[in-house]
């Protein structure tokens, strides 16, 4: 089983996601949710107006998530990352949802008795992406809660979703990708 980490904001990628993004966010982890892989799903956000702040609370209260609002987003991650009920965790950038097969291959990962930290790449939607698929965006990373409260500690360094990923050194790349919702 998973814990899941929903940040909604990545202010070196889009910034703040609309509440409809995180909305169809949550609801892409239904599936996981239904098939037990996903155990329990964290809201972090930061950087949002009084009025979003307000529409997320009411998302995730109806989603039946926790939710955390802070000023800075690695505080909102290391909150989140406190209140996880997993040690394995999968942070999701809100305005993408996990694509089809997705959840197997997060069962697969479950079985592993040493999780490896691994990216979850945007399907590729340029001729570069397609090309060289690699280079697509990051969306998500999967790894144990351990390891990415440690890569969080360092503040200085970690200063976006893709740093904080950077850090955590992922070596391998799910075969399946996340479209973007936005």
């Amino acid at each position: 089983m998973f814990s899941v980490i929903v940040t909604t904001c990545d202010p070196a990628v889009h910034g703040s996601a609309s509440p409809e993004a995180v909305a169809r966010t949550l609801a892409a982890l239904v599936p996981g949710a239904i098939s037990g892989i996903v155990r329990d799903v964290v809201m972090a956000a930061t950087g949002q107006s009084a009025e979003d702040v307000k529409d997320l609370a009411r998302i995730a209260d109806h989603a039946g998530c926790e939710f955390i609002v802070t000023e800075k987003w690695l505080d909102a991650v290391q909150g989140a990352l406190k209140i996880a009920r997993e040690q394995r965790v999968l942070a999701l950038q809100a305005g993408f949802a996990p694509e089809s097969g997705f959840y197997d291959e997060l069962s697969d990962l479950a079985w592993e008795t040493s999780l490896r930290p691994t990216r979850l790449l945007e399907r590729p939607a340029t001729t570069l992406h397609r090309t060289l698929p690699f280079l697509a965006p990051l969306a998500g990373i999967v790894a144990e809660r351990d390891r990415l409260m440690q890569t969080s500690g360092s503040k200085a360094s970690v200063a976006s979703f893709s740093a904080w990923a950077r850090q955590v050194g992922p070596k391998r790349t799910m075969r399946t990708r996340a479209r973007r919702v936005d």
